[in-house]
């Protein structure tokens, strides 16, 4: 199936091009460009002719010979000139604008098709400075046929970066992968043609124009098979894109007419071609701009989810506490650090009497009184290990300090004991086992606690006992007044 459709992009690729060569050379008949006659060139599509026309010092008008005054006696032609190198200059200062835009988006959002516009403009800049002739500005020397390569090579990678560019800003799953292997299809015929003639290939050299133009063509129909199904599927970037292509799209239907004589040769359709390619970079900077946007605020939504499907998971449902999915992830008790485990007394009694119902809305009490307990401490974190156990994590400096926490929330449970906010709960106690941390795993910690609150059990209830670290033995148990039985 794979090998069919690249046998399908090819021949739709070779259609588009054979299409094109053939209005590519009834446009030739009329243009006579290697005979001498450039007056079609020089008002006609802005490419020079080919080097193996040229033979000569003459030069085609979409190239200026910028090192070479003019007479006195055209004062007039060289104001207009002058002012014609001050557009082309300003065209360049435009193009540099959108440069710096991307650098700084990129720093942002590291897209890929932002480094694609970002060669789309570089190119672009090329193309304007050797196809109008400031290149000669900076170096005097460069011969016509030097210029000329540069400016087809720059057309052809602002092409080639055009269509990448525009393949990656529209949204995924909005072309079909049959187009888009058709668009670089058709994109990599500019090159190749390109390569071609730059070597010397015969006929390519032999009849360049019409081979290149024919490129042109069929990546010209391409791109209006993208935009067209970008926008009917509502694509964002398509609407940008079909307005950046508008110029060259109206360029692209000019050149042919100007080339056939159908519209006078004067016509000024390299200043038509100009002012696509700003089109061309305004338009897909507002593009990118939009595109990153969107795309910034995508991945935000998608971290704030991701931050809330977190805690979620982390989030004990009943009394919102930490959980034990949460507790799990913890790896050492480090120093510094002391770890409490504390387990209501006698709570499956309270199950057994009031129903299941009540027995979690002693929890929710009790969760409330331990987090209020803590609330002091920020860098505390109280959890619900599951039914009546709790754990708590608190920064200390010494085991006393964590002898006065437990102590702490023993008694915050049996003071506020049965005083629920929606009314008279049963009255509830609280045992807890601690340790102190010295970087044992949490496992170990986790035992040694444990063993403290068993011994906090054994010895009536409502006490605590924190563990030596040494041996693991528990300490003396502050005892509170033993409840009676059942309490």
């Amino acid at each position: 199936m794979g090998f069919l459709r690249l046998v399908h992009v090819i021949v739709v690729a070779v259609v588009l091009v054979l299409a094109g060569a053939a209005g590519a050379r009834a446009a030739e008949a009329g243009t006579q460009i290697c005979n001498g006659d450039t007056a079609r060139v020089e008002a006609g599509f802005s490419l020079a002719p080919p080097p193996h026309c040229i033979e000569g010092p003459e030069r085609s008008e979409a190239f200026p010979d910028t090192r070479q005054p003019l007479p006195a006696s055209e004062g007039g032609s060289t104001r207009q000139t002058d002012l014609r190198a001050l557009v082309y200059a300003l065209i360049c200062g435009l193009l540099i604008v959108p440069l710096i835009y991307d650098m700084l988006f990129y720093r942002v959002l590291r897209a890929r098709f932002m480094l694609w516009h970002l060669a789309m403009i570089a190119a672009m800049l090329a193309f304007v400075l050797t196809s109008s002739g400031l290149i000669n500005l900076l170096y005097p020397q460069l011969s016509s046929q030097a210029r000329w390569h540069f400016a087809i090579a720059s057309l052809s990678a602002t092409v080639t970066a055009a269509m990448a560019f525009a393949l990656g800003s529209i949204e995924d799953r909005i072309i079909p992968r049959w187009l888009a292997r058709t668009v670089l299809a058709t994109t990599g015929t500019v090159l190749l043609v390109n390569l071609l003639g730059l070597f010397g290939v015969w006929p390519i050299r032999q009849n360049f124009a019409v081979w290149y133009f024919s490129s042109l063509f069929a990546v010209a129909v391409a791109a209006l098979a993208l935009v067209a199904t970008g926008l009917a599927r509502h694509s964002r970037a398509a609407t940008y894109l079909a307005i950046g292509f508008s110029g060259m799209a109206v360029t692209a239907l000019l050149a042919p007419m100007v080339r056939t004589g159908a519209i006078a040769g004067t016509f000024p359709l390299d200043d038509v071609l100009y002012a696509a390619l700003v089109i061309l970079a305004l338009g897909t900077s507002a593009g990118v701009g939009d595109r990153v946007l969107n795309l910034r605020s995508q991945r935000d939504r998608a971290r704030d989810k991701a931050v809330m499907l977190g805690r979620m998971a982390n989030t004990d449902g009943l009394t919102g506490l930490l959980n034990r999915r949460a507790f799990d992830q913890l790896s050492r008790l480090r120093p510094g650090k002391g770890l409490l485990l504390g387990d209501l007394d006698r709570f499956k009694q309270i199950n057994d009497a009031h129903g299941h119902q009540t027995g979690d809305a002693v929890l929710c009490h009790a969760a409330t009184l331990l987090r209020e307990a803590m609330a002091d401490r920020p860098h505390a974190r109280v959890y619900r290990l599951g039914g009546e156990e709790f754990a708590i994590m608190a920064r200390i400096e010494d085991r006393a300090e964590l002898e006065t926490i437990a102590e702490d929330l023993r008694a915050a449970i049996a003071e506020h004991s049965g005083s629920g906010g929606s009314g008279a709960l049963p009255p509830i106690t609280i045992s807890l086992g601690g340790v102190v941390g010295t970087g044992q795993p949490i496992r170990e910690a986790i035992a040694t606690a444990d063993g403290a609150l068993y011994r906090a059990k054994q010895e009536g209830r409502n006490r605590i006992a924190i563990a030596e670290v040494e041996t693991g033995d528990d300490t003396r148990a502050r005892n509170a007044p033993s409840l009676p039985e059942g309490a």
